[in-house]
């Protein structure tokens, strides 16, 4: 098995290096942005990319994964795992430390490779819709779409879908559909190109992609995300912002 993944992998561009952390955006394209102080008389509520700066949304984003993945994927062992991020893997240490048989990280981001990811996990770069596998090699899949590299994601999950085994199953985290994000602007975070409107635009896409959908997971800007605001301008901005939508997550599996 190893001597196949080796093969698989020696395909692409494989790579042990560093990675650099680009859940919202590659590293070198985000412009330092200035913490705007929201006034009490502005009305609608500001959206959370554009009042907060970008190492914020990412501390935000890291908790919200933390809700919406461990709970819906634990057991690991024995199983082939596939992670797909943009940038340094999130949950391949624990994967690892569960007893993945193998464990790959495919980073969709143009990032540097993980030099901080453990040894004996396979690492990629590539594209979330030309992953360089076989069909149904993962047994599980974690992938973290929160990105603007998302690209198309019907294509995505169709992707998706044809690399995990028939009974397998998979994680996909996403923006929420109703979280306050920008909808202009070059620092935005969801894509432009998104075509998700509601939950069930998911449900259609996983059912063309030959995947049922089981569970749906939420993550909100909320009391557990409150450490992260610490100036008083940061404070009054999480009071606008609380219980505001942020992630969601699809439990699927391959019928």
């Amino acid at each position: 098995m190893k001597d196949r993944i080796e093969t698989i992998l020696r395909k692409s561009m494989f790579y042990l290096g560093k990675g650099v952390e680009s859940v919202i955006s590659h590293a070198q394209n985000l412009k330092q942005k200035t913490f705007k102080q929201i006034r009490p008389e502005a009305s609608p509520i500001p959206s959370i990319d554009g009042i907060l700066p970008p190492e914020k949304v990412r501390g935000l984003i890291q908790i919200g994964l933390e809700k919406v993945v461990l709970p819906a994927v634990s057991n690991f062992g024995d199983k082939s795992v596939l992670e797909i991020s943009d940038g340094s893997a999130g949950f391949a240490g624990r994967i690892k430390e569960g007893g993945a048989a193998i464990a790959v990280h495919v980073n969709i981001g143009r990032a540097l490779p993980d030099q901080s990811i453990p040894r004996g996990i396979y690492e990629v770069i590539g594209s979330i819709t030309a992953l360089p596998f076989e069909d149904g090699f993962f047994d599980i899949v974690i992938a973290n779409l929160v990105t603007p590299n998302q690209g198309d994601i019907s294509r995505a999950i169709r992707e998706i879908a044809r690399v995990i085994t028939f009974g397998g199953g998979a994680v996909i985290v996403d923006l929420h559909p109703f979280g306050n994000f920008a909808k202009k602007g070059g620092l935005r975070l969801r894509p432009r190109e998104s075509i998700i409107r509601g939950v069930e635009d998911y449900y259609k896409i996983c059912k063309v992609a030959g995947l049922r959908l089981n569970s749906v997971r939420e993550a909100f800007i909320d009391e557990t995300t409150r450490q992260l605001f610490e100036t008083d301008d940061e404070i009054y901005s999480f009071r606008l912002l609380k219980d505001t939508p942020l992630l969601i997550s699809l439990a699927v599996e391959r019928r």
